[in-house]
């Protein structure tokens, strides 16, 4: 009886690109954002949305017997806590967008893009002209830029780095 090498079998390549291309997400996509939320909920005034949303989970005592604990808020300058939440999140979704789409030449890729500067840019231009509720911030504008690009770029340097071909 002949045996079957396992490493000839595609699989045995792919499992191990698979599981690399989910600690990447996992590291550039999940974890800023859930860093991001974890500050806004620690930090962050509790009439925000956010904070319905912790209710709805049954976490709202637990978060706020955890920010009783803290207590260090006055400690942390104000671009930690309002400003770098949303730039993780604009790197966050950009990053994924651009790692997803890698190379792809589309209209939906070029979509999905703009959209996300839309959304994170243009919600402060929008506080600035006064078409959405909230006030302007430059800091929150520089965040959400240094965000996008580097999100943009460490996306593409992962897809072309070749993720799959072990280079990165």
């Amino acid at each position: 009886m002949q045996s079957v090498k396992i490493t000839n079998l595609p699989t045995a390549r792919i499992i191990p690109q698979y599981k690399k291309c989910l600690k990447i997400l996992f590291i550039h996509f999940i974890l800023p954002i859930s860093i991001g939320t974890l500050i806004y909920l620690l930090f962050r005034p509790t009439h925000l949305t956010v904070f319905h949303w912790a209710e709805t989970l049954n976490l709202y005592s637990f978060v706020l017997k955890v920010r009783a604990l803290l207590d260090i808020d006055y400690y942390l300058p104000e671009w930690f806590i309002y400003s770098l939440p949303n730039g993780l999140w604009a790197y966050s979704f950009m990053f994924f967008m651009s790692f997803i789409w890698g190379d792809v030449k589309s209209l939906a890729k070029t979509f999905f893009i703009v959209l996300v500067v839309v959304l994170s840019v243009g919600s402060e231009l929008g506080q600035l002209l006064n078409l959405l509720p909230g006030t302007f911030c430059l800091t929150d504008v520089f965040l959400y830029t240094l965000g996008l690009f580097a999100g943009y770029y460490l996306g593409k340097l992962y897809y072309k780095g070749d993720v799959l071909n072990e280079k990165v």
